[in-house]
Parts: C-alpha cells; sequence; structure tokens
C-alpha cells in the first residue's frame, strides 16, 4: 500500500523523485486508501452476513473514540486490514444476535475506568460524556448501549496493545 501511494503521490505532483511534499502526499493517500479499503470490505462481508445495521451502529461509536486516542497499530497493512474486518465484523454479529443484558452495566463502568486510566490523553470529559450517552441510551435503545460497551471494549484492548508494544520496544 506504501508503494503504491507513493506512486500516485508521484503522478499527483508530476515529480520525478520522492521529496517532502510528496511525501507528505503519499502518507495522506495511504491514510485515505487503507480505511477506504477497510471500511469498503467490512461493510460488504457486513451486506452478506446481514448485519449492516449493526456495522453502522458499532462505527459510529467505535471510530470517534478510535481517532481520539493513542493505540495499537500493526507494523504491516496486511495486519491492520485482518484484524480491523475481523473486529467490527465480530463486534456487528455481537450487537445483532446477542440481546442486552443488564449484567453489562457495571463492565462498561468499570471498563470506561481503565479506558480512561489507559488514556494517554486522560480526557475526563470524554469519558464521562461516554458514560452519559450509555446511561441515557439504557432508556433508549439497547443495540445502542451494547455498541458503546463493545466500542469501549475494541478501544480498551486496542490500548492495553499499545502498552504491551511501548513495553517490548524498551526492552529490545
Amino acid at each position: 500500500m506504501h508503494s503504491l501511494s507513493q506512486k500516485l503521490a508521484l503522478f499527483i505532483t508530476k515529480a520525478t523523485y520522492i521529496d517532502d511534499t510528496t511525501e507528505m502526499i503519499s502518507y495522506s493517500l495511504e491514510a485515505i486508501l487503507t480505511s477506504t479499503l477497510t471500511a469498503l470490505t467490512a461493510f460488504l462481508i457486513s451486506l452478506y452476513l446481514n448485519c449492516t445495521y449493526e456495522f453502522f451502529i458499532f462505527n459510529i461509536f467505535f471510530i470517534p473514540i478510535r481517532m481520539k486516542h493513542k493505540s495499537f497499530h500493526f507494523k504491516k497493512f496486511i495486519q491492520c486490514f485482518i484484524y480491523s474486518n475481523l473486529m467490527i465484523i465480530f463486534c456487528s454479529l455481537i450487537l445483532k444476535f446477542i440481546q442486552f443484558n443488564n449484567i453489562f452495566m457495571p463492565i462498561l463502568y468499570i471498563l470506561l475506568f481503565l479506558f480512561y486510566w489507559l488514556s494517554i490523553e486522560r480526557d475526563t470529559h470524554e469519558t464521562l460524556i461516554i458514560a452519559l450517552f450509555f446511561t441515557l441510551s439504557l432508556f433508549c435503545n439497547k443495540t445502542i448501549s451494547l455498541a458503546i460497551l463493545l466500542s469501549v471494549s475494541m478501544n480498551t484492548i486496542l490500548m492495553l496493545g499499545r502498552l504491551y508494544n511501548e513495553k517490548n520496544i524498551k526492552h529490545d
């Protein structure tokens, strides 16, 4: 994907070599291409599995939280592509087939504490907003409640992955 985005950047800038401007364009193109390809693949799989509604509900909550926090990133696109699609489809299927149970309520609040504690940003307002949305969703739509729980869970797992990665890099 990196090579493709570099070639596209060279084509767009009509440059013959990679300079700073071409590298910035290449980086942006790579982010757009990888995100689009991953999202499109997950969407097509959700269409096939008849869980498109759940796909959208999960992503409405997952993506804004994911974008705001520094967490685990795979070194290779194919690893990220496979893991991201598995995670999105797994969460979409959970939303489709598992009913929200009140036992999930304390789990979310515990996860929110862990989420806040693991976060580099430690944004109290964001954590409170998530807790508020979750609490309000309990009165409206249990699918949304479960989507928030899954979004916080997946982001917490990704933050744990970041910490694990940082620990292993420091010991190398």
